[in-house]
């Protein structure tokens, strides 16, 4: 799911398994017989691989391997966040990495655009 804030300030990208995540953000899922205000645009996992080889499915040690430590990890449950927060000449970043069983199921991705303009 591809995300702007109506100002445009904040930009996201959320990649995820989880297509209940994907209906209560408003989006059609046929599969659930959910209808929403946007129609989804789907796309095989494999092509869903960030610029640094992170794959939905990767286990947390291959997540730390190729981004090394995380700024925060949280328990929620079934679920376990690494957050990566930074800062660079275009905004703040904050990347979110959600794991279930082990496993890779979401990764966000959020850019605050207002902060590099000017």
């Amino acid at each position: 799911m591809r995300t702007v804030e109506c100002d445009g300030g904040i930009l996201g990208l959320v990649l995820t398994r989880d297509r209940h995540v994907v209906a209560q953000d408003g989006y059609s899922v046929p599969s659930l017989g959910k209808k929403g205000d946007m129609a989804l645009t789907t796309k095989a996992l494999p092509s869903l691989r960030t610029g640094k080889g992170v794959v939905i499915g990767d286990s947390p040690n291959a997540v730390r391997t190729r981004l090394g430590a995380p700024t925060k990890v949280t328990p929620h449950g079934r679920f376990v966040d690494y957050v990566y927060k930074g800062r660079r000449g275009d905004g703040d970043h904050e990347q979110t990495y959600t794991f279930k069983a082990g496993r890779l199921i979401e990764v966000s991705f959020f850019r605050d655009a207002t902060q590099g303009a000017g």
